[in-house]
């Protein structure tokens, strides 16, 4: 992976931390080349528990606007869940 690479993926999960709020932390973030497809993936704790959003995208940049909107999406499914929730 080259540098430009890696600060990219650093400023994803900079963006992922953001989109998640304080009470949850970002624990990594990785990308994968499958063909012509790219996949990011994050992972996160919030709620206790430590979560995987995954999205793919024929570029790292779509990749990255789909795993924001894919977290969005994730994020309320987990503090919706986390508040119904007996645990």
């Amino acid at each position: 992976m080259s540098e430009a690479q890696a600060q990219y993926l650093g400023r994803i999960g900079d963006d992922c931390a953001a989109l998640l709020g304080r009470d949850a932390a970002v624990l990594g973030v990785g990308e994968a080349k499958l063909g012509g497809t790219v996949r990011l993936f994050v992972r996160y704790m919030f709620a206790g528990k430590q979560h995987e959003t995954i999205a793919t995208g024929d570029t790292v940049v779509a990749a990255h606007a789909a795993l924001r909107s894919q977290l969005v999406h994730d994020r309320l499914r987990i503090g919706f869940t986390s508040l119904v929730s007996d645990e």
